[in-house]
């Protein structure tokens, strides 16, 4: 099952790039006609596409929730994005990165 939700984990922070891409392509010109702090906006978005993402048959809401806050408050959002990306191009997670995940929301 650890396989599993690692393979459901990937796969989230791949959905999240590609919308975080597509949420930052169209922020652009409503940045300047709102007066809503976009990051707030940003945030949101990101943390609700990664748990949508992440959610599966054997992995549960909490462990998304989990998953999320951990790389968000270790890495911060340029962080979450840059490996977001470096996985696109290399295919891989720093065994770090996903040993603290797995270490701090395996009881999830």
């Amino acid at each position: 099952m650890e396989n599993r939700n690692l393979e459901k984990f990937i796969i989230g922070i791949v959905l999240i790039v590609l919308i975080l891409i597509a949420i930052l392509v169209g922020t652009k010109e409503e940045e300047k006609m709102i007066s809503v702090p976009i990051e707030e906006e940003i945030n949101y978005e990101l943390k609700d596409a990664y748990i949508t993402g992440c959610m599966g048959e054997d992995i549960s809401y909490g462990f998304c929730v989990c998953t999320y806050n951990v790389l968000f408050e270790d890495l911060g959002r340029d962080g979450f994005i840059d490996l977001s990306l470096n996985y696109m191009k290399t295919g891989q997670i720093p065994e770090s990165v996903l040993n603290n995940v797995i270490n701090s929301c395996i009881t999830e």
